[in-house]
C-alpha cells in the first residue's frame, strides 16, 4: 500500500467473531484481523452474546491494525454486523444484560401478538418482513414483558454494529437496513412505524434515530481515539447490517443485479427499485446500502449447514484422511458425489434440519431422505444433499421470477463457492450462470467500506462501486443436468407439500412428550 493512500477502517461483527479490516478508498482489502467471541445457548431458544465482548474485540483488533498504520491516513470508520438482535443499554451506553442475537427465538409469543393484531400480510407489506421472533421488535417486547425492572433503566435498544458506533462516538443511531430487521420500521416511508410500534407496545424512545447507511453520525471520541491509536474526530459512518452490506460488497449495486450467499445458511437477494411483496409471502425485503434502493431476499436455514452435517456425521473415512494428509474432507466427498449421475440415484433430500424460513416459513418441518435403497451409500447421500439445497434455492428464485424480478445471473459469495461440483449443480438447477468472485473474503466488510467511502466523499456513489469487484469464474448450467433437474424439481416441491402435515403432527407429539 502506498505511503499516502487514503484508507477506511471497517468493523464487521459476525456471529462468531469481530473482523476489523483496512480498505483502500476504492474498496480493495489491504489487511484484516479477526477475534472470536462466545455465544451462549440455553433453554427455550436462548441465544446470547456479551456486548462487551464485541467492544473488546473491536478495541484489540484496532490496536493491532493501527500498530502498523498511520492514523492520519484513516479517512473514515465503517460498520457492519449481524442483524435482528440487540442489546438494551443505559444512558452511559453500558449493557443492562446480554444481547439477544438473531438466532434467539424466545419472542415467539410477542411475534404472534403482532401477527394477530395486524395480520401477517399487513406486517410484511409495511415492514418488509413477516412477524418473526428473530426480529428486534418482538425481542424488545419480550424484554419489556419478562424483565420490566431492568427495562425501566433502559435508554436504547441497539443492534450490534450500532452499539459499537455508540461506543466510538457517543451518538446512538441505526440505519435503514438494520431497521428493516425489527418488524417496527415502515420501509417505504423509511421511518419508525406508529402502527407497528403501537401493535407491539414498543415505545419509540427506546429506538435510535434512523439514517442512510452512508451517513456520518459523529466522530471518534478523544478517549476512544487515544486508547485505539486513531485521530480524534475521525468520521464514523453508520453502515448497515450484514445482508445489505454483502450485496454491496459483492458488487450487486444496480437494479436487477443479484447475489447468492452460500454459508451455513444461504440466501438469494436482488437489488430493486421497490420493495417486493410476493403473493405467497415467501420472501422479505430489506433496505439496501444505497439509500434509494431495496434488497428483496429469500433466506433458507440449513444450506452449508446440511453439507457440514453430512461431513461431521457420515464422513469418518474422509475426515480421517484429512487428519492424516491435510486433503480436504469436503473435496473427497465431492469426488465421490461426482461419480453419481444427477438425481443422486433416486435419492431426494429435503434440507430442513432447522425448520425453514424462505420459502415455506415452516418451523415444524424437518430434514428427510426419500427413496433410500440398500445399495445407496455416502456418495449418493452427499450428492442428494447438494441437490436438495439447490432445489430449495430454486423455490426462492421462482418467487422472485413470478413477481417480475428475473436475474440473468447470480454473483456467488460464501464458503460454499469453493466447491466446483456444487456450483455446477446450482447453476444447472437454477438454470442461471453463476459469477464466482475473486475476493470471497471480507465481502460484508467491503460493503461497509463502500458506505464509509461514499459517506466521506472518497467514492461518488454506492452504485459506482460495483465495477471494482473482480469475477474469478463463470459457471454455466450443464444442458443435460439442467433438463434432468427441471424434471426432478416439481417432485421435490411435492415431497415437501406431502410431508409438511406429518411434520406438524410430529412437532405436536414432541410437545406432548410422546
Amino acid at each position: 500500500m502506498g505511503m499516502s493512500e487514503d484508507l477506511v477502517l471497517v468493523h464487521d461483527l459476525g456471529t462468531t467473531g469481530a473482523k476489523t479490516a483496512l480498505f483502500s478508498s476504492d474498496g480493495h482489502l489491504r489487511r484484516q484481523v479477526l477475534r472470536p467471541y462466545d455465544t451462549v445457548y440455553g433453554p427455550g431458544g436462548l441465544v446470547e452474546q456479551d456486548a462487551e465482548h464485541w467492544w473488546r474485540a473491536v478495541q484489540e483488533n484496532t490496536r493491532e491494525i493501527m500498530a502498523a498504520t498511520s492514523a492520519q491516513r484513516i479517512r473514515a470508520v465503517g460498520l457492519s454486523g449481524h442483524m435482528m438482535g440487540g442489546v438494551p443499554v443505559d444512558a452511559r451506553l453500558v449493557p443492562l444484560r446480554p444481547a439477544m442475537i438473531w438466532a434467539d427465538t424466545r419472542a415467539r409469543p410477542q411475534a404472534e401478538r403482532l401477527a394477530k393484531a395486524l395480520g401477517v400480510e399487513a406486517v410484511l407489506r409495511l415492514s418488509g418482513s413477516r412477524p418473526n421472533p428473530s426480529y428486534l421488535g418482538p425481542k424488545l417486547r419480550w424484554l419489556l414483558d419478562n424483565e420490566p425492572g431492568l427495562m425501566e433503566r433502559a435508554y436504547k435498544m441497539l443492534h450490534p454494529k450500532d452499539f459499537v458506533a455508540a461506543r466510538l462516538t457517543g451518538e446512538v443511531a441505526t440505519d435503514y437496513g438494520d431497521a428493516t430487521g425489527t418488524n417496527l420500521f415502515d420501509l417505504r416511508a423509511r421511518q419508525w412505524s406508529d402502527v407497528l410500534m403501537n401493535s407491539l407496545g414498543v415505545p419509540q424512545e427506546l429506538l435510535p434515530p434512523v439514517h442512510a447507511a452512508t451517513d456520518v453520525i459523529g466522530g471518534v471520541s478523544a478517549a476512544v481515539a487515544r486508547e485505539m491509536g486513531l485521530v480524534p474526530g475521525t468520521p464514523v459512518v453508520i453502515g448497515s447490517g450484514d445482508g445489505p452490506c454483502a450485496g454491496t460488497g459483492a458488487g450487486a449495486t444496480r437494479v436487477g443485479e443479484s447475489h447468492m450467499y452460500l454459508g451455513s445458511s444461504a440466501w438469494i437477494a436482488v437489488t430493486a427499485a421497490e420493495p417486493l411483496v410476493d403473493r405467497e409471502l415467501r420472501t422479505f425485503t430489506m433496505c439496501s446500502v444505497d439509500p434509494r434502493l431495496y434488497q428483496p431476499t429469500g433466506t433458507m436455514q440449513a444450506a452449508g449447514l446440511s453439507v457440514k452435517w453430512m461431513r461431521d456425521r457420515f464422513a469418518d473415512p474422509e475426515r480421517d484422511v484429512e487428519a492424516r494428509t491435510g486433503v480436504d474432507a469436503y473435496g473427497l466427498l465431492d469426488l465421490g458425489a461426482e461419480r453419481i449421475a444427477p438425481g443422486a440415484d433416486g435419492v431426494i433430500f429435503l434440507p430442513y434440519l432447522l425448520g425453514e424460513r424462505s420459502p415455506w416459513w415452516d418451523p415444524h418441518v424437518r430434514g428427510s431422505f426419500l427413496g433410500l435403497e440398500a445399495h445407496h451409500g455416502p456418495a449418493q447421500l452427499f450428492r442428494a444433499v447438494l441437490e436438495g439445497v439447490a432445489m430449495n434455492l430454486r423455490v426462492i428464485l421462482e418467487a422472485f421470477q413470478e413477481s417480475g424480478l428475473r436475474p440473468r445471473s447470480l454473483r456467488v459469495i460464501g464458503g460454499g463457492a469453493k466447491s466446483m461440483l456444487w456450483l455446477r449443480i446450482l447453476a444447472s438447477v437454477l438454470a442461471l450462470p453463476l459469477e464466482v468472485l475473486g475476493e470471497e473474503i471480507a465481502i460484508t466488510a467491503r460493503g461497509a467500506a463502500v458506505a464509509a467511502s461514499v459517506g466521506v466523499g472518497l467514492m461518488p456513489s454506492v452504485e459506482s462501486s460495483g465495477s471494482g469487484v473482480a469475477v474469478r469464474a463463470v459457471v454455466e448450467p450443464d444442458p443435460g443436468w439442467r433438463d434432468r433437474y427441471a424434471d426432478l424439481y416439481p417432485f421435490f416441491v411435492r415431497s415437501y407439500q406431502a410431508l409438511a402435515p406429518l411434520y406438524g403432527e410430529l412437532a405436536a407429539r414432541r410437545g406432548a412428550g410422546s
